[in-house]
């Protein structure tokens, strides 16, 4: 096993929007599983740094991002009207995997509302199956590897 670089002290990548109607159940709280809608939508500006995005990362280069994991952690009720802030974090960074942190807040409220772990692994689109994580992703990952162990 290859040994863990020190710990990253970076700051964790934001991503806010608002609840929406159509996020609700008839409770007028977000449907629980909404919230890996929300995580996916985060992913997508995480990677934005990356030349063309995720659209490109997928479509030209032939990447893909697979969830093969993923956990959630549900605190409070978060409100049709509320804001939501998703702060992500890369957890671990591995050779062909990567497993991301969001931590969710209602801004009304101020209330941490729920928290879910995500593993990922890279994977060839053509034919499918894992691959090492790209030299620009990795980078992306480590701008926002908050305490990650990161193997190489």
């Amino acid at each position: 096993m290859k040994s863990p670089e020190a710990p990253l002290l970076v700051e964790p990548f934001l991503y806010r929007r608002p609840v929406r109607f159509e996020d609700c159940d008839p409770a007028a709280i977000v449907f629980f599983p909404r919230f890996f809608n929300f995580c996916l939508e985060a992913l997508e500006g995480f990677f934005a740094p990356l030349d063309g995005g995720l659209p490109r990362l997928v479509l030209e280069r032939r990447i893909g991002l697979s969830t093969v994991k993923i956990d959630a952690e549900f605190v409070s009720p978060l409100r049709f009207g509320d804001t939501m802030e998703l702060a992500v974090t890369a957890e671990r960074i591995g050779t062909k995997s990567f497993t991301l942190l969001h931590h969710i807040t209602g801004i009304l409220a101020g209330e941490h509302v729920a928290s879910v772990r995500q593993t990922c692994v890279t994977t060839a689109l053509d034919p499918h199956g894992a691959i090492a994580i790209p030299e620009d992703l990795r980078a992306v990952l480590r701008a926002h590897a908050v305490g990650a162990a990161v193997y190489f």
